[in-house]
Order: structure tokens, then C-alpha cells, then sequence
């Protein structure tokens, strides 16, 4: 008897388990999880890393959890259809009863956001130029470039010769989802006058703040000029220290400073 029960338990204890590998997906794409179940369902139970999203029994409704906005079960083959978000990425696990048997389903996702179309830049310094393309920071991807003459070269930047501005370059970014390309022609890239402009102006600005102070410095020195000068030694030009004349003395003229005070004179005083 304890044997027959024992066979019994084994036999309802039978595991059919699908080989288990990691699938990449777009974000906003509808995936349909297929565990290919044979035989008539009695049993369903749908877990995401580890938690329950949906469980149905035979003769009843299915139970949702969790997305439930925006899936759907298929009772009858056992399937599971998601709109993908980028929080999807992880472990779906899938458990099916049929004719007592379990069968097992597991597949791990990664939900990858798919490639805007890339921006091209051109830097341009005489003919030589250089292109460089990018997308949103939060979206990785590889770049490719393609052009003239059988171009194609890897990478996010292009140095080139400019030989002519009807050359038409091709930039093309991608992911294990998706791929974008933008078409560049050299006709967009900004003449190198900009440039110059651009670096010439810090130089114009440094000369005009300097021709200023030089203007309010001559300001400056005829405004106070007469209180200046007083302060100069006779022999710098239009200085007055020091109480000597700079003109040239005439004839007997003494050529000794005059001292400041009343000339003492030979006079007797008045008797």
C-alpha cells in the first residue's frame, strides 16, 4: 500500500523543463512567452523573478498580480503576451499542469531601448574636417561610418580631407535591437570664417578694455596735472619742485635760486 502511494507521488511529480537561454527585446514591442504545451491545461502559474503575475485553474477565471494593464494569458496553449517595458528585463517562469504532469518554461530577457536617429557635428580647421556622431547619452550604440569611394569605418568620429562640399557621409548607430542612420553632406558644415570670428573675439575684447584704461588713465593725468607738477623735480619737464626756473637766465642775473623771505639790506635804523 505505502509503495503504491509512493509510485503514485512519483508519478505526479514529473518535471519537463525547456533548456533555459536569455532573448534581447525592444522597448514597446508585444513578446508572446510560447512554453509549446501539449495536452489539455489544467493548471497555470506565471512568476517575473520570482513573483506571482498570473495563476489560473481550470473551471475558473485567471488571477492577476501584476501587469495585468498590459498582458494577456492564453488558457488553452498556456501563452503569455507582454507589452515590454525597460523594468521588463529579468527571469519569466512559466508552471503547467497537464494530465497530472508539471512541465516547467523558463526565459530570461533583457528589454533594450531602441536607437533614436543620430546627430551628426562637422569641426572644420582648413580642409581638414572632422565629423562626429552621437545619440541621447542613456541609449548605448556602436557607430559606423560610410561614404565615397567604399568609406566604412568604425567608431563615433570621422577624419576627413574636404575635397568637395557634394561628398555625402552616413552615419549609422546600433544596438542588439535596433539601428538608425542619418545622412551628412559637407555643404552643412559651418564655413571656417565662423570659426575664426568665434576665436578672435576674446583677442578684440582684451584690446578694447585696454585702449579704455589707457583713455581714462590721460583723463586722469589732465584733470590733476596742476597738482601734479608741483610734486616733480625742476628738471622733468613742467615740474616746478624745488622753486627753481627751468628758462635761461639773462645777463647779470644771478644764477643762484632766489630764497623765499625779505632781503636782508645794509640800512641803519632810524636814529
Amino acid at each position: 500500500m505505502v509503495n503504491d502511494g509512493l509510485s503514485l507521488l512519483v508519478y505526479f511529480v514529473i518535471f519537463s523543463v525547456d533548456y533555459v537561454y536569455s532573448e534581447d527585446f525592444k522597448t514597446g514591442t508585444n513578446h508572446t512567452f510560447r512554453p509549446s504545451i501539449q495536452g489539455p491545461i489544467e493548471r497555470i502559474d506565471w512568476r517575473y523573478n520570482g513573483n506571482l503575475v498570473v495563476d489560473w485553474d481550470s473551471g475558473s477565471d485567471p488571477t492577476w498580480f501584476r501587469l495585468k494593464e498590459r498582458a494577456s494569458l492564453d488558457i488553452k496553449t498556456g501563452d503569455l503576451t507582454l507589452q515590454l517595458k525597460k523594468e521588463d528585463s529579468g527571469l519569466f517562469k512559466g508552471q503547467f499542469q497537464v494530465n497530472g504532469i508539471l512541465h516547467y518554461f523558463e526565459r530570461t530577457i533583457t528589454v533594450i531601448d531602441p536607437v533614436p536617429k543620430p546627430k551628426v557635428t562637422c569641426e572644420q580647421n582648413g580642409v581638414n574636417i572632422t565629423l562626429r556622431c552621437s545619440v541621447d547619452p542613456s541609449v548605448q550604440a556602436e557607430f559606423t561610418w560610410s561614404g565615397p569611394n567604399g568609406l566604412s569605418q568604425s567608431g563615433n568620429s570621422l577624419h576627413i580631407t574636404k575635397e568637395s562640399e557634394e561628398r555625402v557621409y552616413f552615419c549609422t548607430a546600433k544596438n542588439k535591437v535596433s539601428n538608425s542612420e542619418t545622412e551628412f553632406s559637407l555643404k552643412s558644415c559651418p564655413p571656417q570664417a565662423e570659426d575664426d570670428e568665434k576665436d578672435a573675439f576674446p583677442i578684440g575684447a582684451i584690446v578694447g578694455v585696454l585702449i579704455v584704461l589707457v583713455l581714462i588713465g590721460l583723463v586722469f593725468v589732465g584733470v590733476f596735472w596742476k597738482k601734479i607738477k608741483v610734486y616733480l623735480p625742476a628738471g622733468f619737464p613742467g615740474g616746478t619742485a624745488g622753486g627753481t626756473s627751468n628758462e635761461p637766465m639773462s645777463n647779470g642775473e644771478c644764477d643762484q635760486p632766489l630764497t623765499a623771505g625779505v632781503l636782508n639790506r645794509n640800512v641803519d635804523p632810524p636814529k
